[in-house]
């Protein structure tokens, strides 16, 4: 069974939006990325495959900008789509989607790929 990664309030997305003001992303921009060295944790409760995803430690790559943004703050809430895993520990998300208009948006797609990394 595959774990479902999401954002909890110990997730650091404060970490993620200072990785994206590095790239000089803005509110409204829509981007191809490399995020590296996510965390997922181990799941809370047995048996309910979801765990907090973090990103304390994670770098920022942009690939591709596919919407220009609109030069204004991003946002403070985030939430990550469609990252499941095999098991608790650090991955790369290669070529993920990355969108920041109202909330930040990191989703896994047909085009991602997730690569388990050695700590």
């Amino acid at each position: 069974m595959k774990i479902q990664a999401k954002v909890m309030v110990n997730s650091q997305p404060d970490m993620l939006k200072y990785r994206m003001s590095n790239e000089e992303m803005t509110h409204g921009q829509t981007v191809r990325a490399d995020l590296q060295n996510i965390r997922v944790g181990q799941p809370a409760e047995k048996g309910i495959p979801v765990a907090a995803v973090f990103f304390c430690d994670s770098d920022l790559k942009v690939l591709k900008t596919l919407e220009e943004g609109d030069g204004n703050s991003l946002p403070d809430k985030v939430t990550v789509n469609n990252l499941k895993v095999n098991m608790p520990g650090h991955y790369d998300l290669k070529n993920v989607l990355i969108t920041s208009n109202g909330s930040i948006n990191v989703t896994v797609d047909k085009e991602t790929e997730i690569v388990s990394i050695e700590e």
